[in-house]
């Protein structure tokens, strides 16, 4: 079972407009999404599991640090 433990939308005048999700699997795994707008929903365009203790509290404030350094 997994559980989106983040979700951020974020724009950036250069980069464009996009989304962040940090996924818990278990544990062990977590995973990071990018996705971007297309049309009415969003299109995958990164996506990578890793595995390692405490995996989405980390990952989630990576991603909160990326958000600061892209705005």
């Amino acid at each position: 079972m997994y559980k989106i433990v983040h979700e951020k939308f974020v724009f950036s005048p250069k980069k464009g407009a996009f989304w962040f999700y940090v996924v818990r699997w278990s544990f062990w795994s977590a995973e990071i999404i990018l996705a971007a707008p297309e049309g009415a929903g969003k299109k995958l365009v990164w996506r990578k599991r890793y595995y390692f203790p405490f995996a989405a509290q980390i990952f989630t404030l990576s991603t909160r640090l990326a958000e600061a350094f892209l705005i």
